[in-house]
């Protein structure tokens, strides 16, 4: 198969619709590692950040300071 007939291939492919995920995630990795992450995967747009912390009372705060903003309405919270 050439280059030319895979690429039409993928651009006929159908497009499964999307669904839209907007997560805050808090995850322990060891003793005194943890991290908040944010994961938007929308229609328009995939973005994420992240940021890690000594302690859970610090990555807590951070996530309900995330959860509580308007800007992130919508966004689900999930505590590993």
């Amino acid at each position: 198969m050439s280059r030319e007939e895979l690429k039409r291939l993928w651009f006929t492919l159908p497009m499964q619709p999307k669904v839209p995920k907007k997560i805050i995630i808090v995850e322990k990795h060891g003793e005194d590692h943890y991290s908040v992450e944010r994961i938007t995967d929308v229609d328009g747009y995939y973005a994420t950040s992240g940021s890690n912390f000594n302690n859970a009372k610090e990555a807590m705060e951070r996530a309900m300071i995330m959860k509580n903003d308007e800007y992130y309405t919508g966004y689900e919270l999930i505590i590993k």
